[in-house]
């Protein structure tokens, strides 16, 4: 008669997915840069930069539009275009580049433009408490005497905005942002805010991106639960049958796990087994579509043999609790 024996089932406790602190956003350090003319430049952050930072460059490339940039640094921290603004007002280009869950370290950002050297302007900053999604990036430009804003309604938790001038101004926040670093008196970086206010009025545009604070999606994770057992020694033995039921109610057979025999030594004679085994375990919730979160089942294992006979004995019996994946605050459901 054939039998089986389960090793080991768990009973995975059900978690609850708890939101993390919703940080604050905070300019950690910034730093600026009139290079004149030319193709490439560098500018070092003043100190070394916090592992899971926010990296923001703002650029103003100018003498000539359709500027082909680039934003790379040290640290090899990876970066992304927020917006390229070419204004119809001025001949220069003024863009947004960005790197999040930036690496530690001593860092020196790289700004080049693979075009025909122009006048090159960045501003450059570190960010704590912004999460690793960006949300949509608007742009704006105006003449003499409209309002310096980007396009109104711009979604999100912490806005980096950069703001140019045809001509030198003096630059104030507005809607409550906040002068992170001005170049010139030409490129502003703000943060806080898709608004500013300029003196005397000049031709002007302004780029703003968007990002959400950390913290603002929590996530939990809870293993599948695995079932293995023994490997049964008899010749004939052909597979494993598995079983389930509610407590106390009547088992239903999942699935088979037939055995497979293979010719290991190119003598076409199929002489060596592989019958499903601890080395591979069952994945629970793959194999139980119907089984319901939050609810326990009980397993149990068969053996059958080549004739197709099955044991009469199940296994012995392992409950499991079915504790599902959730990404989001809240009990897992």
């Amino acid at each position: 008669m054939l039998a089986t024996l389960l090793l080991a089932a768990v009973c995975t406790p059900l978690p609850t997915c708890v939101e993390a602190a919703a940080a604050v956003p905070a300019v950690v350090q910034h730093a600026g840069k009139d290079a004149g003319v030319t193709t490439t430049t560098t500018l070092q952050f003043p100190s070394a930069n916090a592992a899971g930072n926010f990296i923001g460059v703002a650029i103003r490339a100018g003498n000539h539009s359709v500027h082909a940039l680039t934003v790379t640094d040290s640290n090899r921290n990876v970066y992304t275009r927020a917006l390229q603004l070419e204004p119809a007002l001025d001949t220069i280009s003024l863009a947004l580049y960005y790197a999040r869950n930036i690496s530690a370290g001593i860092n020196t950002i790289t700004v080049s433009d693979a075009t025909v050297a122009g006048t090159l302007r960045i501003a450059i900053m570190e960010v704590s408490g912004v999460n690793d999604r960006s949300l949509p990036s608007t742009s704006a430009e105006g003449s003499w005497g409209t309002p310096v804003s980007s396009l109104p309604g711009l979604p999100g938790d912490f806005i980096v905005t950069a703001v140019t001038a045809a001509n030198p101004v003096a630059f104030a926040p507005m809607d409550g942002g906040s002068i992170v670093q001005v170049v010139s008196n030409k490129l502003l970086l703000e943060s806080g805010s898709a608004s500013a206010s300029i003196s005397p009025i000049e031709p002007w545009a302004v780029i703003s991106a968007a990002f959400t604070r950390s913290g603002t999606q929590g996530a939990c994770a809870t293993p599948t639960p695995v079932v293995t057992w023994n490997q049964n020694a008899e010749l004939d033995l052909a597979g494993y049958s598995l079983y389930y039921r509610e407590p106390g109610g009547v088992f239903q057979k999942l699935l088979d796990f037939p055995c497979a025999w293979y010719d290991l030594d190119d003598d076409n004679v199929t002489e060596t087994r592989f019958c499903r085994g601890p080395d591979l375990g069952t994945p629970l919730q793959r194999y139980c579509p119907s089984c319901l979160p939050l609810n326990a089942y009980e397993f149990a294992v068969k053996a059958y043999d080549l004739g197709g006979d099955a044991s009469v004995a199940f296994s012995n019996i392992v409950s499991v609790c079915f504790s599902p994946i959730c990404g989001r605050p809240g009990p897992c459901n």
